[in-house]
């Protein structure tokens, strides 16, 4: 099918046939076979490949899988499809590490995005071989990234400067290595709220830093967390008021403070305390206090909640009071001078 461009597969790696389950039996196995697809499609530009290798709910231990990945493997006169851009999550390289770094067409690939599972090895084969990358999103549950993890993001984040989109969930490269791309527009720096440690927020300087290599930016969004007393980092806040004079959206996710209180009997009110329209006007009025008032900014979106969250075996108390007490906030500029900023409560869980 030479006229086929986009094409999107998913498989479930820990599948067993109904037959192993004590039904009928049946001949729907489970595959991946890459080998297959590229000659089926050779003229393929977006590529999206997923391979669940998580059991979730109350199962401990793994079912012997009926599923089939196969290796990747070309022949001297075989080679990719000219994949402009490519999503993958649960894709292991491994053995097929020859196979992509030398034919993989690294130097027209615009668009890559890796997650929410792991792509191991991946991003070691992409550092150094991409050269025209303008977006990237890597998304993960994790709360605690290893650093090995953490280095390879890095190397593979400085290792080229074209970027005009990066998302980075879960997983989020060091400001040096976001430095590297002067020619962002969107950038989002998300760091799941961890249930031991309060997780470190962007500090007024390092904001400052920035705006200075990005200047560019028309939507950001980062992480910013009030004090256990509800004070707003009133230094961070006027940071960004101050630079970023592109900048048309802005989100802010605030943690819900699961570390510090996720054994109170109380936690739900300490929890749906985190972000409230008094918080919101809070953070509204510092705010518009610095920011020009011929700014081109349309929205301010405050955020509680975490959609990345996922657990192994069974999920912990404080998961049903987060997710009970995700929230959004917009505020909007004034219309017209002399006019106040609009804070919108919209819907939170409760109101759903």
């Amino acid at each position: 099918m030479p006229s086929v461009r986009s094409l999107s597969t998913r498989v479930d790696a820990c599948a067993t046939l109904p037959s192993r389950r004590g039904r009928s039996p049946s001949d729907d196995t489970q595959g991946l076979d890459l080998h297959e697809l590229f000659s089926a499609f050779p003229n393929l530009e977006d590529l999206s490949v997923s391979i669940n290798r998580l059991r979730g709910g109350c199962i401990v231990g793994r079912f012997p899988s009926d599923t089939e990945i196969s290796t990747l493997k070309l022949s001297d006169d075989e080679v990719f499809p000219p994949i402009r851009a490519l999503s993958l999550s649960g894709y292991w390289v491994y053995s097929e590490e020859q196979v992509w770094a030398e034919k993989f067409p690294w130097k027209q690939l615009r668009s890559l995005s890796l997650g929410p599972q792991d792509n191991l090895r991946f991003l070691e084969q992409a550092t150094g071989r991409v050269q025209s990358l303008t977006e990237f999103e890597i998304t993960s549950p994790k709360v605690r990234v290893k650093a090995s993890e953490a280095i390879e993001l890095d190397n593979f984040v400085s290792s080229f400067h074209t970027l005009e989109t990066l998302t980075a969930k879960g997983m989020v490269p060091p400001l040096d290595a976001v430095a590297h791309h002067p020619n962002l527009r969107r950038l989002c720096l998300h760091v799941i709220e961890n249930t031991k440690v309060k997780r470190q927020n962007l500090d007024a300087k390092q904001i400052g830093d920035l705006d200075q290599h990005c200047p560019g930016l028309i939507s950001l969004e980062i992480d910013l967390d009030p004090d256990g007393s509800g004070t707003w980092p009133y230094e961070s806040i006027e940071s960004i008021a101050k630079g970023f004079k592109n900048l048309r959206q802005l989100s802010i996710h605030v943690a819900l403070g699961i570390a510090q209180i996720r054994d109170l009997p109380d936690e739900k009110e300490d929890l749906a305390s985190a972000l409230t329209k008094t918080t919101a006007e809070d953070f509204e009025r510092r705010f518009f206090k610095h920011r020009r008032s011929s700014s081109v900014l349309e929205v301010i979106t405050l955020k509680t909640g975490e959609s990345l969250r996922w657990f192994p075996h069974w999920r912990p108390k404080y998961a049903r009071v987060e997710r009970k007490c995700a929230k959004t906030v917009k505020i909007y500029p004034p219309v017209r001078s002399g006019d106040e900023p609009l804070v919108d409560e919209g819907e939170s869980y409760s109101t759903r």
